[in-house]
């Protein structure tokens, strides 16, 4: 069982991901997420950015249709995206999964390409979370 500020903090992700704000993850939340990653970053469709990223996010989300989708509609609800990351947190370590979000979040945010992500580029990036 998720302790209440883990759930809390997950519930916010959810909410994060769910890019047209109805209420489930669906393939086209993701493909949202990369389109407007790829906006900002000006990666081009077929570069090495462009093919990580995408990999990354639209591999999460087939994940999420197989093992999250518990009733297979095709949409993960928020209690069945808790259910999910309950479940792999108890097989894997959370720091395992953490470390994921962790790569792929800051190659995404570190314009300058310096191993660092300065204020300005950490703004850039949430720009599409606005």
């Amino acid at each position: 069982m998720l302790n209440p500020i883990r759930e809390r903090k997950l519930s916010h992700l959810f909410h994060i991901l769910d890019r047209n704000h109805d209420g489930v993850l669906s393939r086209q939340d993701f493909e949202q997420v990369i389109e407007e990653i790829t906006n900002i970053r000006q990666w081009k469709w077929g570069t090495s950015e462009y093919e990580e990223l995408h990999f990354f996010w639209m591999g999460f989300c087939n994940r999420l249709e197989v093992w999250a989708d518990r009733n297979g509609d095709g949409k993960v609800t928020e209690s069945e995206w808790l259910w999910y990351l309950e479940q792999m947190l108890d097989r894997f370590s959370a720091s395992y999964i953490q470390q994921a979000f962790i790569n792929i979040s800051l190659k995404v945010m570190d314009f300058s390409r310096d191993d660092r992500v300065s204020l300005d580029e950490f703004k850039q990036f949430y720009q599409i979370y606005e």
